[in-house]
């Protein structure tokens, strides 16, 4: 049996094909090449098509039953008529929201789904986006399940993402849905353990197992001890844990929502990451490896809190025009960004009652400087992973352990 390894980035598809653990096929392509427009809305049916077609060109050229397992980005929506078919866009977290809401919106709803929320959140979008007559909602996974399958089903990490569920309960809330003012029938049933689900395709067996949303996938690809924690360093900044209970939250920008097996993620979320060291390199005319020539010995800390990007709920963030970019404000950032994550590492390991040791990802590890930042500050407490594409990592790991 051929095992596949689907990834649906927010950007990009991402596939490996295992014959006996060798890999024997492997892509990575823009989703706006296959199912996404300019405006980052989506076709589920393209992806479908795109999918059936690959999956049929595998199995005529190894002559073998397949097996996919999914992980996806969180927080997509397809709204569908009574015949499961797409009714206009799908929406996904890249696209442009023309709505604004109120913290105290937010922190209502957050107090039950236990998110960071924000307007990208599907619920929302439900609530705010009028005039669809619709029968049903899904999500993109489970729209593909469905076309393969006739089964009409979310796993629950998936259901999470579109802001429904009540994340220590584990069921859709009546309370969110009776304030967007839609029944739980329009959802697909709660899938809480993982299920493989069989079919044929082109006279073979084709079994499909949903998996898990991108990022839990990535926190377990990342992770090999339980006393790992998993940073994410890229765009945004991400550091998260799988926990066997829940873990009450109690920090503006941390979350926890379950996953498969009764287990949980908790983590802390920024949206400002290694974007305002991209930004503040780009305004000072280097590239991210320019950095390593850069010579902070020089370089002084500004009294002064960076923040370019606008996190989910009120902040105050610097104005391009009235800031000098130079060396300076480059060190100050990367300062304030390491003790920002180590506040959220003391966060975790007062949750954990333990004292972790982080497991770091990102493009930004791969400059020499920022390593050597990282490691002075953190000492033992933290290894940089080569580890690549973590989210097939970790659903390898559902897959062999779960």
């Amino acid at each position: 049996m051929i095992k596949i390894f689907i990834d649906l980035g927010t950007t990009n598809i991402k596939i490996e094909a295992y014959d006996n653990k060798k890999i024997v096929d492997k892509i990575s392509v823009l989703n706006k090449k296959i199912y996404f427009d300019e405006e980052n809305n989506f076709s589920a049916e393209k992806l479908f098509n795109f999918l059936k077609e690959y999956l049929i060109n595998l199995n005529i050229k190894f002559n073998k039953n397949l097996f996919v397992i999914f992980s996806s980005a969180m927080h997509t929506l397809i709204f569908l008529d009574e015949n499961y078919n797409q009714i206009g866009k799908g929406h996904s977290l890249l696209e442009k929201i023309d709505f604004t809401l109120k913290n105290e919106e937010k922190n209502y709803f957050r107090k039950i789904n236990k998110l960071v929320n924000s307007e990208f959140l599907p619920v929302y979008k439900i609530k705010n986006y009028k005039g669809i007559n619709y029968d049903s909602i899904t999500t993109l996974k489970s729209f593909i399940l469905y076309k393969f399958t006739d089964e009409n089903v979310i796993e629950i990490s998936d259901a999470v993402g579109l802001g429904v569920i009540n994340s220590r309960s584990k069921n859709y809330s009546k309370t969110i849905l009776k304030n967007i003012n839609v029944s739980e029938s329009i959802f697909p049933k709660l899938l809480l353990e993982r299920k493989v689900f069989n079919c044929s395709l082109n006279n073979f067996e084709l079994q499909i197992d949903l998996g898990i949303s991108d990022g839990a996938s990535a926190a377990i690809g990342s992770v090999s001890e339980e006393n790992n924690i998993s940073l994410s360093l890229g765009t945004t900044l991400g550091i998260r844990y799988v926990s066997q209970k829940y873990v009450e939250i109690s920090h503006d920008f941390d979350y926890c929502f379950p996953i498969y097996n009764n287990k949980w993620i908790y983590g802390i979320s920024s949206s400002n990451g290694a974007n305002n060291i991209e930004l503040i390199a780009k305004k000072m005319r280097l590239t991210l490896d320019d950095l390593n020539e850069v010579d902070f010995s020089r370089a002084k800390l500004i009294d002064k809190q960076i923040f370019f990007y606008k996190e989910r709920f009120d902040q105050n963030i610097l104005n391009i025009e009235e800031v000098e970019f130079n060396i300076d404000l480059l060190y100050t950032y990367i300062i304030q960004m390491i003790n920002r994550i180590k506040e959220y590492k003391k966060i975790i390991d007062s949750k954990k009652k333990s004292n972790s040791k982080i497991i770091a990802t990102g493009g930004l590890f791969k400059n020499r400087q920022i390593i050597e930042l990282f490691e002075k500050e953190f000492n033992s407490d933290i290894i940089i992973s080569t580890v690549k594409n973590l989210s097939i990592t970790g659903l390898k790991k559902i897959s062999h352990s779960w």
